[in-house]
């Protein structure tokens, strides 16, 4: 059984796209122990708690059609949950990888089911901060 946080370079997808920055809600949903113990799991680590956004180059705005087809195939479920009274919604995740200053850092793309972003700003958890490597602006390529 192939191991998901091992490239693979089969039939799979390439996006390339600028570190922007967000508006801090996704740490916060990160953090919540509901979401934090998924992710956790998924990613066999301890997430850092925050999301790194990033918007897709213009160019490959064609490869998000693509993306949707992976999340429906081979997206991770995210299950949302009630927590002191509130609701949190689900949320689907692709297992990833983050070329970003020079390190190959193994990451998930979260899609939320409800979010503020348009499709073309991309949100991913990480187990490592990956701006200690990266910087807001920064160009990054993101491998499925």
């Amino acid at each position: 059984m192939p191991n998901p946080m091992e490239p693979d370079t089969t039939d799979k997808l390439e996006l390339t796209g600028t570190i922007i920055r967000g508006v801090g809600t996704g740490g916060r949903y990160v953090a919540i122990a509901g979401f934090s113990r998924q992710f956790e799991r998924i990613l066999g680590r301890e997430p850092f708690p925050g999301t790194l956004n990033i918007e897709v180059e213009e160019s490959d705005h064609p490869c998000l059609e693509r993306l949707s087809e992976m999340k429906a195939s081979s997206g991770i479920t995210i299950n949302g949950f009630s927590e002191d009274g509130k609701e949190y919604c689900p949320a689907i995740a692709l297992h990833c990888f983050v070329l970003a200053g020079g390190k190959q850092i193994p990451s998930l793309l979260v899609f939320p089911e409800i979010t503020v972003h348009p499709p073309e700003i991309l949100e991913i958890v990480s187990p490592d901060r990956i701006l200690d490597v990266a910087e807001i602006g920064d160009s990054v390529t993101i491998h499925f």
